[in-house]
């Protein structure tokens, strides 16, 4: 079976995001993952968005910078999107930038 996701980064308003991540729901797609930029738009309130808007469609980070972010914290956001959309927030988590992923 053939697996669909939609991947977003920061070129669009968030409302328009919103509209994308819904039509990719209604068409089948498995997942909408949001980019985490390290200059523009941060990926957690446009996946809040998404879970507030849909009701299937996996919702994942790609990719949320682990050296600048308190874990604590990462936890206790992902545990608030993952109230919003239980089971279906998905937390793609990495270095996220290449002098950053050389240390």
């Amino acid at each position: 079976m053939t697996r669909l996701a939609l991947y977003l980064q920061d070129a669009h308003p968030i409302r328009d995001a919103m509209r994308y991540a819904a039509y990719a729901e209604e068409r089948g797609f498995e997942a909408v993952w949001q980019a985490d930029s390290r200059l523009v738009r941060e990926a957690c309130v446009p996946m809040a968005a998404f879970a507030a808007t849909t009701d299937r469609i996996r919702i994942g980070s790609g990719v949320v910078d682990c050296w600048t972010r308190n874990p604590a914290r990462l936890a206790s956001t992902f545990s608030t999107l993952d109230d919003l959309a239980p089971g279906r927030i998905i937390l793609g988590i990495g270095a996220w930038w290449d002098p950053l992923a050389q240390k």
